[in-house]
């Protein structure tokens, strides 16, 4: 396993672990984020895939804005090196894998080792685009959300919870619930206008396909777009800071709960229910989110 070449980096170092002789594991790439997180500095890791007899450098750093890990994957060519990508992932595994296909390719190798597609005729040549019009299919979305306060109905919400889940076990992405307890003293209109605000800034703070949708007057769940607990906590941070910055909010009852799959569970119906319990575990200490675990 990766080790780290100096146990205290300097001002300003880039940490540079231990070269690798093979290609680097899970648990490498793990190490390497929380040298990240933990010193708030970039971490090289310079490794050599002995079937190419190629050698690259994975680099880490944490991103200006965001959540996740700016990877960058450079190639190294005698004393220099170009980058190949560079990228903000959140998940390792995605990091991993992506590793893995580059590394392997022959970048060196003559261009007999390929063999070529024959064209047909001047097929080789790229049509014109399809016309496709994105702001109207944009507004199918209107299908499953209230067009005046975005709320989604529930039977859509359960519908992109399955296909979600569905995602997570082809690709292990990760999915996560919020459940959202607001009581507010407000009209109706006031309380359409609070809805579309707060489902803005769930969008806004993860993904814009995230979906909010009511159960209750009080009740809300969140469903959030390919994010894991991280992505979770920074949502419900995210949507406090929003209430206490809008006055008809600040003197509202809110509490938040959170669960992940596949962090906490691996059923949609126990996610739920999750998120649900610890709302209520939130509620019982006096806090304003948790996350179940």
């Amino acid at each position: 396993m990766a080790t780290m070449n100096s146990a205290t980096p300097g001002s300003g170092q880039t940490i540079k672990m231990t070269k690798l002789s093979s290609l680097p594991t899970f648990d490498d790439l793990t190490y390497m984020v929380s040298l990240t997180q933990k010193y708030q500095k970039p971490v090289e890791l310079t490794f050599k895939n002995a079937f190419t007899n190629s050698s690259f450098c994975i680099k880490f750093q944490m991103p200006e804005t965001g959540i996740g890990i700016l990877s960058t994957f450079l190639r190294i060519v005698e004393d220099s090196a170009e980058i190949v990508w560079s990228k903000v992932y959140k998940d390792i595994d995605m990091i991993l894998a992506r590793i893995k296909v580059d590394s392997a390719l022959n970048y060196d190798g003559p261009a007999a080792n390929v063999v070529p597609i024959k064209p047909f005729a001047c097929l080789n040549l790229l049509p014109q685009p399809y016309s496709l019009d994105f702001t109207k299919a944009y507004k199918s979305l209107d299908l499953h959300d209230d067009p005046v306060t975005g709320l989604c109905k529930f039977d859509s919400f359960v519908f992109f919870l399955q296909r979600e889940f569905e995602r997570f076990e082809k690709t292990e992405l990760p999915m996560a619930v919020i459940s959202l307890e607001l009581k507010v003293n407000a009209s109706v209109e006031q309380m359409k206008e609070l809805n579309r605000m707060m489902v803005e800034r769930v969008r806004t703070s993860n993904s814009k396909y995230d979906l909010v949708t009511q159960t209750d007057p009080d009740e809300y769940f969140i469903l959030l777009h390919s994010a894991g607990k991280n992505e979770a906590m920074h949502v419900m941070e995210s949507l406090h800071i929003f209430f206490s910055l809008t006055p008809a909010l600040v003197s509202a009852e809110k509490v938040m709960g959170a669960a992940s799959i596949p962090g906490t569970c691996v059923e949609p119906q126990i996610l739920m229910a999750a998120a649900r319990k610890a709302r209520e575990l939130a509620l019982q200490s006096s806090r304003h989110f948790s996350f179940f675990s």
